[in-house]
C-alpha cells in the first residue's frame, strides 16, 4: 500500500452504538479511530495503490525484464 498517498479529511456521522463499537475496537487493536475505519474501508473497496517500487517491478516483469521461475522450489533455491 501506498503509505505517501494525500489523505483528504472528512467528517461522518454515525449511529452513537457503532461509533462506541468501532471505538472499542480500535483501542483493543491498539489504532486510531481513523486507521480502523480507513483499513476497513480499503478491504471493502478492495482498494490498494501499489507504491512505486512496487510499479516499476510490475512494468519491469511487463517488458519481459527481471527474474523469472518456473515454481516456488526454484525460486527458493536461487535465495
Amino acid at each position: 500500500m501506498n503509505t505517501n498517498e494525500a489523505k483528504k479529511a472528512t467528517s461522518i456521522r454515525l449511529k452513537a452504538g457503532l461509533y462506541e463499537r468501532i471505538e472499542r475496537m480500535a483501542k483493543k487493536e491498539h489504532r486510531s479511530i481513523t486507521n480502523l475505519i480507513e483499513l476497513s474501508l480499503e478491504k471493502v473497496f478492495n482498494y490498494n495503490v501499489p507504491n512505486r517500487e512496487t510499479i516499476e517491478a510490475i512494468e519491469e516483469l511487463d517488458r519481459g525484464e527481471g527474474l523469472h521461475f518456473k515454481s516456488v522450489e526454484e525460486l527458493f533455491e536461487s535465495i
